[in-house]
């Protein structure tokens, strides 16, 4: 299915044990590429072109949107800019992959790793069935539709 694993996890959406966090991220990379099976042929591709980690950082939290800014939360309700949050992991690695809730469908922005994120309200489910899924590029933009730049950045 894919065939990188996950670097670091910031698991912020549950009180559970390492037990818990590690079944959630299996199961959301199994919803996130099991209907985008292009997904991580471009997330490697961008990662070993720009000389960064092939093991992306997934952050899973509650997210919500507050005068026009997308934060996210902790179990203990502790709130921080998503953007803040890129911009401290940005070019760490070639991808950041966010699980938390969008409602507004705000756009983010980085200067060097992929960043793909939800566009809506969503659940695992909703990863399954295949849409609410952005993706970032850092020269490009927002790419998830275009499928003659994802193909140009694999074959590049």
């Amino acid at each position: 299915m894919h065939d990188f694993r996950v670097g670091k996890v910031h698991s912020l959406a549950t009180d559970g044990g390492k037990e818990v966090i590690v079944w959630n991220t299996k199961l959301l990379m199994r919803g996130l590429f099991s209907r985008r099976k292009i997904l991580p042929r471009v997330i490697r591709a961008h990662s070993i072109s720009q000389g960064l980690s092939l093991k992306p950082i997934l952050l899973i939290a509650h997210g919500t949107v507050r005068n026009g800014r997308w934060y996210f939360s902790d179990s203990r309700k502790r709130v921080s800019l998503i953007q803040r949050w890129i911009d401290k992991h940005d070019g760490k690695t070639g991808a950041l992959l966010l699980f938390s809730c969008n409602p507004s469908n705000l756009e983010v922005r980085s200067r060097f790793s992929l960043v793909v994120h939800l566009n809506r309200v969503a659940s695992l489910l909703d990863l399954f069935r295949g849409g609410c899924v952005r993706l970032y590029h850092p020269q490009l933009g927002y790419i998830e539709d275009n499928y003659y730049r994802l193909h140009s950045i694999i074959r590049s």
